[in-house]
């Protein structure tokens, strides 16, 4: 293979994945579709405008900041309740359960 097609193989792949990753991360449809536009006219200059302006990086981190505490406290409770002999966990209220739910 010549490696012009090559490249021109590994540019086409960039510019559909850069298209696609559009098209999923963008919520509203009139600035998914201008950046596709500015992407698929100007693609190299889309992509660098849709990576540069069109992703919210902190928005980004906040949330995979909040994914992570929420994951440390759910570990902290969970294991602050006690566990029956066979590993199951008993939760508190088991004993306290009213019997007029299943009436």
């Amino acid at each position: 293979m010549n490696w012009i097609q090559v490249l021109k193989i590994i540019y086409d792949l960039t510019i559909v994945g850069v298209c696609l990753r559009i098209i999923y991360d963008t919520r509203t449809i009139s600035r998914t579709l201008a950046y596709l536009m500015l992407t698929i006219f100007f693609p190299v200059v889309g992509a660098i405008v849709y990576f540069s302006f069109g992703i919210n990086y902190r928005k980004r981190k906040l949330y995979s900041k909040k994914i992570f505490q929420n994951e440390q406290i759910f570990n902290k409770i969970f294991t602050a309740l006690p566990k029956k002999p066979g590993g199951k966990v008993v939760p508190k209220s088991d004993k306290t359960k009213s019997w007029h739910f299943f009436c």
